[in-house]
C-alpha cells in the first residue's frame, strides 16, 4: 500500500514472532486453538489512513491463526481487532517494564470445506 503524497513516511511498524511464554497464563477465558501461531507485538501505525486494517488483514490472509495481546486502555486496538474478526479470550500479566495486564485477543481463520 503506497500512499503517492507521502510515498517517503513510514506510516506503520510492528513485530511478529512465533511464541508468546506469558501466554501459557492465560486468565479468565481461554485461547480458541492450541495449534501453532504468530504473535502481532509493538504494533503502530499513522491513524485515519488504514495502515491498521492494512496490516491486519495482510496478516490474516496469510497466517490462519494469529494472537495479539494490548493494553487494556488502547480501546482503539480493542475495536479494531473485534472489527476484524479477533475475538477477546482473556488477559495475561505482563511484569516487565511497568506492563501490567493486556487483553489478549485471538483470530482463527475460519475453514472451509
Amino acid at each position: 500500500m503506497i500512499d503517492e503524497d507521502h510515498a517517503d513516511e513510514i506510516v506503520g511498524t510492528f513485530v511478529l514472532s512465533d511464541y508468546e511464554p506469558v501466554y501459557d497464563e492465560l486468565q479468565d477465558g481461554q485461547w480458541q486453538s492450541d495449534q501453532p501461531y504468530k504473535v502481532i507485538h509493538r504494533m503502530a501505525t499513522v491513524q485515519g489512513r488504514g495502515v491498521g486494517t492494512f496490516i491486519f488483514k495482510l496478516l490474516m490472509a496469510q497466517y490462519p491463526y494469529l494472537r495479539i495481546d494490548t493494553h487494556q486502555d488502547n480501546k482503539p486496538m480493542h475495536e479494531l481487532a473485534t472489527k476484524l474478526g479477533f475475538k477477546r479470550v482473556g488477559k495475561v500479566f505482563y511484569n516487565s517494564r511497568n506492563a501490567g495486564w493486556r487483553e489478549c485477543y485471538d483470530y482463527l481463520r475460519p475453514t472451509t470445506k
